[in-house]
């Protein structure tokens, strides 16, 4: 018998004035999610965490199962990259396991990485457009949540616009003002300059023309920064993603690359930039590449491991902006920096080994052919 088609990403907000408009719209959901055998997941602060679990009354699990309530740390620093990571992960594994569909509540935390204000808020925007692509495909019904009394209007109307559904007591409606993802990305980007580019750049490589100069290139960022009170799983994750920038200018950017470094008493600043015109893409490195590393994994990585990564096209030139706060946080941000680095070097690892894989078996062909047709003497 052939199975139905599974249903992807099902994306829907609630703008909420009261605690008691919460538990009115998302408890009942929740129930018949339980019944129905999804996987409920707990993403929200405390006080929203305890309230929901306590009208449900049930038990938490230490992991998602069908039927059962899971309470989730996303501890995701602030960046939007690593939230939607967190996700997909998160989803793929469990269905995998049990093939059935998550009922995901989130609620993001907009205090928390890059500090409350104007910063944050964009983040908030980015991981709402992000997810809405990254996670199309995925068996997931996520309810996002934003409370309407403590958020500036500016902010409520740019979520209202990532979300293709609306949730309200009288049920889930398609939303008319929904925006594309692309759409969205593009009006929080900020071409112009960072405050810190106004000032003397703390290092500036010499052009690069060539691979083989970037392995000097994150000898001097060991050196240079190490001089910094920077934590050292920021300083690696960091000097990985401007490593990695640099290798996709000089692979598929016109050169010479050039690398600038600033650094203040809260951020790390690094600009590359190569004399093409790169490109149109504001959801590059948003969407997680295959096991090949194909479909722009540097950028993927650079998004990970940075709080803030931004692509400024000039008529003759394109820059790559990469930031990260300091003091980074310790815990579960600094693991999500090295489990990235970690899945990107098994994934090299793997391509290396398909491509010699490939060479052999090409090296096999010629000495076969040799062998059967010999040079004449």
């Amino acid at each position: 018998m052939t199975k139905p088609p599974r249903e992807g990403h099902l994306h829907q907000l609630l703008l909420y004035e009261t605690s008691q408009d919460l538990r009115a719209v998302v408890v009942p959901m929740l129930r018949r999610g339980l019944a129905a055998g999804e996987a409920v997941v707990l993403a929200c602060g405390q006080a929203n965490t305890e309230l929901l679990a306590r009208e449900l009354a049930v038990a938490p699990s230490d992991r998602p199962a069908a039927g059962r309530l899971t309470v989730l740390n996303a501890d995701d620093g602030g960046r939007p990259a690593v939230a939607v990571d967190l996700l997909r992960r998160l989803t793929r594994a469990y269905s995998a396991a049990e093939h059935g569909r998550i009922l995901l509540v989130r609620e993001t935390d907009l205090g928390a990485g890059l500090g409350a204000g104007p910063g944050r808020y964009a983040a908030a925007v980015e991981f709402e457009a992000a997810a809405d692509v990254a996670l199309a495909a995925e068996p997931l019904t996520s309810l996002c949540l934003y409370h309407r009394p403590n958020l500036p209007a500016s902010l409520l109307t740019e979520v209202e616009h990532a979300h293709p559904r609306l949730l309200s007591a009288t049920g889930s409606d398609g939303n008319p003002g929904y925006r594309s993802p692309a759409t969205l990305l593009r009006r929080h980007a900020t071409p112009g300059l960072d405050p810190l580019q106004t000032t003397p750049a703390l290092y500036q490589h010499p052009p690069l023309t060539s691979l083989s100069e970037v392995s000097r290139l994150r000898r001097d960022l060991q050196d240079l920064i190490g001089t910094l009170p920077v934590p050292m799983a920021t300083r690696n994750d960091f000097i990985a993603a401007v490593g990695e920038v640099t290798v996709n200018g000089l692979q598929h950017g016109r050169l010479p690359v050039r690398v600038l470094i600033w650094a203040s008493a809260d951020r790390l600043l690094a600009t590359v930039t190569d004399a093409g015109r790169g490109f149109d893409d504001p959801l590059a490195g948003y969407l997680a590449p295959g096991e090949d590393l194909s479909g722009g994994a540097g950028l993927w990585l650079a998004r990970l491991l940075c709080d803030r990564v931004e692509a400024v096209r000039a008529h003759e030139s394109f820059t790559i902006r990469l930031a990260t706060s300091l003091p980074a946080s310790n815990g579960r941000p600094a693991l999500n920096g090295v489990r990235a680095r970690t899945e990107h070097a098994r994934r090299r690892a793997q391509r290396a080994r398909q491509r010699a894989e490939q060479l052999q078996g090409e090296l096999d062909l010629l000495i076969g052919d040799f062998w059967r047709h010999p040079p004449r003497p």
